[in-house]
């Protein structure tokens, strides 16, 4: 298990939130989660994991104002 500062790589990033061991709960600011494609189990701040998923819905639907939509 380790920390994650930028993403598995896989994208999209798909997550499952897993049940945290009781070490895991010293670390109060980071949750578990585990990939469902490469299934790499890493803690990650709740932070992190919400701008990397604001990021991909970004990617996969982009804003009408920047698509040249008026």
């Amino acid at each position: 298990m380790k920390i994650l500062k930028a993403g598995c790589g896989c994208t999209p990033m798909v997550l499952d939130r897993m049940e945290r061991r009781t070490w895991m709960r010293l670390l109060s600011g980071y949750r578990a989660y585990r990939c469902q494609t490469c299934q790499q189990g890493f803690l990650a701040s709740k932070e992190l994991i919400d701008s990397l998923d604001v990021i991909q819905k970004k990617e996969f639907f982009p804003v009408a104002g920047n698509a040249g939509f008026s």
